[in-house]
């Protein structure tokens, strides 16, 4: 069995050779590695599956993404733009500037002015941090929503084409698609803080502008659903630590059952990136019509192991991860290799289980620790 058939069967819950094992290895990881990288050749190095993410399929005109070169094996012709410039789009300019790793991004739109600031720094060089988020007044979240009124997607499947092409047999590339609006404000534009005190002080103004983010999601995923690509997460990032069950129930459930909706009618999985604190929330994902959750983080950084997670939602659900990041740090090889053995044994037999990481692999894992868990995974990892 392939790399390829064996990710895909373990997703739709079929009988694989062996439990597939496929990290997380975006730029926390690769930028702890000397020599220019990707993803898809830092798992080969280590014998594991490749699970490629972020494969673009769909650009914004809004969204610049700088960091795609990082995770493509196949960027790209020189020549290329793979990402829009920013010029005006019906009366919206956009100017971004970066000054030693701060990085201030200034929105003008006809009815008013939006400003954010985010840093790089060295345990996160391709995510910035936020410092000042763009939403911040009411006032701001009204500009906001005439922001995602006019938010415009265009396909670019090429980009996915040649990354697919490139894994092969391998592995697969998956693609991203956008988080339900209650996450995107609250992590993205808003910040924790802000985002509690406006939905408690104006429900009304943000439901109007989680409903007209929703409404370009659709579109988005209309664009994802007619792609080559058969995967497709959204990265959530849930946890009982930044939402309650109710507020889950109320803001993000259907969302997302919408778009997983849109992508079933094309035949695509739909999975979410859940790396947080899990247990308090199991009944709500259950819920959901996602085909799985990924990057399950088991305590300290989540609350949930791969065998419980499976227990949870195996029987409807496919779940990857199970290696916290603690582990990929702290652990010596012999000793991770027995880690990765303990949770091969919890689930043998089952289906539907992909081994993983709990959240990203994160920077200066040793090398050492993600061979030791491939030794894990060859030695007693048959399903058969």
């Amino acid at each position: 069995m392939t790399a390829r058939e064996r990710i895909l069967r373990a997703l739709k819950r079929e009988p694989v050779d062996r439990m597939p094992w496929a990290p997380l290895i975006d730029g926390y990881y690769l930028s702890g590695l000397s020599g220019a990288r990707n993803q898809v050749d830092a798992v080969i190095d280590f014998g594991g599956d490749v699970m490629a993410r972020h494969i673009p399929t769909y650009l914004s005109v809004y969204d610049r993404d700088e960091s795609i070169s990082l995770r493509l094996a196949a960027p790209p012709p020189a020549n290329e733009q793979s990402a829009p410039e920013e010029p005006g789009v019906d009366g919206f300019t956009f100017h971004t500037e970066e000054v030693r790793g701060q990085i201030t991004r200034v929105i003008k739109t006809p009815s008013g002015e939006l400003r954010g600031q985010s840093v790089r720094n060295e345990a996160s060089p391709h995510i910035p941090f936020p410092i000042e988020h763009t939403i911040k007044t009411p006032r701001d979240l009204e500009v906001y929503e005439e922001l995602a009124r006019n938010n415009r997607f265009r396909a670019c499947y090429d980009i996915f084409v040649r990354e697919s092409e490139y894994i092969g047999d391998r592995g697969i590339a998956t693609t991203t698609g956008p988080s339900s609006p209650f996450h995107i404000l609250m992590e993205s534009e808003m910040g924790m803080a802000c985002f509690y005190y406006m939905l408690d002080d104006e429900p009304g103004l943000m439901r109007r502008v989680m409903d007209a983010i929703h409404r370009k999601n659709l579109e988005a995923y209309a664009i994802i659903a007619d792609s080559p690509a058969e995967v497709v997460i959204c990265y959530e990032n849930t946890s009982t630590t930044t939402q309650s069950p109710a507020l889950y129930e109320a803001y993000v459930r259907e969302y997302l059952n919408e778009y997983a909706d849109v992508l079933h009618r094309k035949g695509k999985l739909f999975l979410s990136h859940m790396c947080g604190k899990l247990r308090g929330l199991a009944g709500q994902i259950h819920a959901t019509r996602l085909d799985g959750i990924v990057d399950i983080a088991p305590e300290p950084t989540g609350d949930v192991s791969l065998g419980e997670a499976h227990a949870l939602w195996g029987g409807e659900k496919a779940v990857l991860g199970g290696i916290d990041a603690t582990a990929f740090r702290g652990l010596s090889a012999p000793e991770m290799e027995a880690y990765a053995e303990n949770i091969i044994n919890a689930l043998r037999g089952k289906n539907g289980v992909l081994l993983g990481s709990g959240d990203a692999t994160p920077l200066h894992t040793p090398f050492d620790n993600l061979l030791a868990v491939t030794r894990a995974v060859n030695r007693y990892c048959s399903m058969v």
